[in-house]
């Protein structure tokens, strides 16, 4: 229920299946990405980042996954309706009593509004407010 409950996208893997398949995802997963359990129920952990993400952030995503570490990164999205969304996703191991890895645990959270204030402060510092044009 304390998942459930969290408005944090939270998605769960299984640490020890080929291909590292999602095996739980709560509700806000389900509304921020606009994919349901049933569509989300055994695909590969990468495709949380959507598709869009640059060559080196699936790499490190997977290194995670192979070698049992971390990862973080901010990335553009696409909803199953087809809108874009910046995500931030991070990725922890989960150990048995044993110290073995048997799953990940999943963050995901739309940043949108944060990165896209960001590259607009980003691009005010380099141009004129008014007319756009170089500074």
């Amino acid at each position: 229920r304390v998942i459930n409950a969290s408005r944090h996208g939270i998605f769960v893997v299984d640490g020890l299946a080929d291909g590292f398949p999602i095996v739980f995802a709560n509700p806000a997963f389900e509304q921020i990405s606009g994919m349901s359990m049933a569509d989300l129920d055994g695909q590969p952990a990468i495709s949380v980042l959507g598709g869009h993400a640059p060559r080196d952030t699936e790499d490190g995503f997977m290194r995670a996954l192979r070698n049992g570490g971390t990862f973080n990164a901010t990335t553009q999205v696409t909803r199953r309706d087809g809108a874009t969304f910046w995500a931030e996703t991070s990725l922890s191991p989960v150990h048995d009593a044993g110290g073995s890895i048997t799953h990940y645990v999943g963050l995901f959270d739309d940043v949108s509004e944060r990165v896209n204030a960001r590259l607009r402060l980003e691009w005010l510092s380099g141009h004129h407010m008014l007319c756009g044009l170089y500074n």
